[in-house]
Formats: structure tokens, C-alpha cells, sequence
């Protein structure tokens, strides 16, 4: 809870600083634009 969720609320990510929480909001941003 270091910054407050303001800057993608529509997401789930807690810190967008965070390499692992990028590459998992990437890979379902990737997974959601293939399953049109």
C-alpha cells in the first residue's frame, strides 16, 4: 500500500513500479486483445 491505487484503478495493480505486476497486467492486457 505504498501508493494509493489512483493511477489504474481499472486494474489490480497495487504498485505499477513492479516488474512482476507490469508483466502479469501486460500478459492479460496481451491475453484480453487476442480473445476478440
Amino acid at each position: 500500500m505504498a501508493t494509493p491505487p489512483h493511477h489504474h484503478p481499472h486494474t489490480r495493480l497495487q504498485d505499477p513500479l513492479r516488474p512482476a505486476a507490469w508483466a502479469d497486467f501486460l500478459s492479460d492486457v496481451g491475453r484480453r486483445s487476442t480473445r476478440r
